[in-house]
C-alpha cells in the first residue's frame, strides 16, 4: 500500500494506532482504532467465541450423547449443552447442522440458568427453512427472548420488556426457503436490529433491557416453562451464537460475509466512531422513536438526550437526525 501511485507523502505512522492487518489498505481507507476481527478471505467461516459469548452451538456433532454431560448439541463457549428431541444430523453451512421436521423436533437446555441473557443481546445463526407452511419459532426462551417466522417468511421479535410478537409487527427482511442465510438480531438501548446476510434490514424501538426468567431456552419450537407446545421449525439450523452485548454492524457483516474483499463494512472508508476513556459523549443517533431521554449516549457516561422535534432519517453511517 505504500507503493500505491496515489499515495501522498510524507507518510506518518502513529504507533498508537493498530490495524487489522487483513483489511484492505486502498488509498483513502481509514485506519481502524477498533479491531473488528478477521475472517477467511473469499467467504465466511464458522462463528468464534469471545468474552461476550454466552453460548455457541456449532452443531457439528456426528452423533448424539457426545457432549461432556452426555447431551447432544455441544456448547463450545461454555456448558450450555442441549438435549435433542428428534432432529437429524445433516450437512450444514459449516460441517454439520441439525435438521428439524416441523412437527416435534427441538433442542432444549438443561434449566433456566442456561443461556440466561439479561440487558443487551445478540443472536446469530445460519438458517435454511424448508418451507413457511406453518408459523415457526426457531429460538425461544419463554418471556425472555424469542423470534418467530410467519407463513409469509416475515419475522417478529419478542422479549421480556415487551413480550408480544404482534406489538413488534411483521417484518419482511427477505428471508427465503432452501438457502443457507445468516440471520442476526441485536438489542441495545431499547432498539432491536435485524440483519440478513450481513445487511441491516430493520431497526425498531421496542421495550427496554432484557430481564431474567425461570424458563428453559429451546431451539426449534415455541415452549412454555418446561416443554415445547407449538410452532415447530421446519428446516436446518447451524452455528447458533448468543452474546450478552449488541454486536456492531461490522461484526455481523464479518460473520456473514467474511473479510476482507467480500465485506464492504470492513473495507469502507467510513465507520461508526468508537468510544474510549476520554470520550465524554457519543451519540450514534440510531434510535427511531421512544420517550424521554431516548437518544442514547454510547460513551458509557449516560448523557442521554431528549429530542425536541427533529426527524429520523438515513445518515452517513446508519441513521441520523434531521434538524
Amino acid at each position: 500500500w505504500l507503493a500505491e501511485k496515489n499515495r501522498a507523502y510524507p507518510v506518518t505512522i502513529d504507533p498508537t494506532i493498530t490495524h487489522n492487518t487483513q483489511t484492505l489498505f486502498a488509498t483513502g481507507y481509514l485506519n481502524r482504532i477498533k479491531d473488528e476481527g478477521v475472517g477467511a478471505a473469499g467467504g465466511p467461516s464458522a462463528h468464534t467465541s469471545d468474552a461476550n459469548t454466552v453460548a455457541l452451538w456449532h452443531m457439528d456433532e456426528t452423533a448424539n450423547y457426545t457432549c461432556s454431560g452426555g447431551q447432544d448439541a455441544c456448547d463450545s463457549a461454555s456448558t450450555n449443552h442441549g438435549t435433542a428431541t428428534g432432529t437429524t444430523i445433516v450437512a450444514g453451512k459449516f460441517s454439520n447442522a441439525r435438521s428439524f421436521n416441523g412437527s416435534s423436533d427441538n433442542i432444549g437446555l438443561a434449566d433456566s440458568t442456561k443461556a440466561n441473557v439479561t440487558g443487551d443481546i445478540t443472536i446469530e445463526m445460519w438458517i435454511k427453512p424448508t418451507s413457511f407452511a406453518a408459523v415457526a419459532t426457531p429460538i425461544h426462551k419463554e418471556a425472555q427472548y424469542s423470534f418467530q417466522i410467519d407463513t409469509s417468511g416475515n419475522v417478529y421479535w419478542a422479549d421480556s420488556s415487551n413480550y408480544s410478537y404482534a406489538n413488534f409487527g411483521a417484518t419482511n427482511i427477505g428471508l427465503v426457503t432452501s438457502q443457507w442465510q445468516h440471520l442476526a438480531f441485536t438489542k441495545t438501548g431499547g432498539v432491536v436490529k435485524i440483519y440478513l446476510n450481513g445487511a441491516e434490514k430493520a431497526s425498531k424501538s421496542f421495550g427496554g433491557a432484557l430481564t431474567s426468567t425461570t424458563n428453559i431456552m429451546r431451539v426449534g419450537c415455541y415452549a412454555g416453562a418446561s416443554a415445547c407446545s407449538s410452532q415447530y421449525f421446519n428446516g436446518s439450523i447451524d452455528d447458533v451464537k448468543i452474546s450478552n452485548v449488541a454486536r456492531t454492524a461490522a461484526e455481523i457483516s464479518l460473520d456473514a460475509l467474511g473479510s476482507p474483499e467480500n465485506n464492504p463494512l470492513l473495507t469502507s472508508k467510513y465507520h461508526e466512531l468508537p468510544a474510549d476513556i476520554n470520550t465524554v459523549g457519543l451519540w450514534h443517533l440510531e434510535e427511531a422513536a421512544g420517550s424521554g431521554a431516548y437518544i442514547k449516549d454510547s460513551s458509557g457516561n449516560a448523557n442521554h438526550g431528549t429530542p425536541t422535534g427533529t426527524t429520523f432519517v438515513q445518515g452517513k453511517i446508519g441513521k441520523a437526525r434531521y434538524f
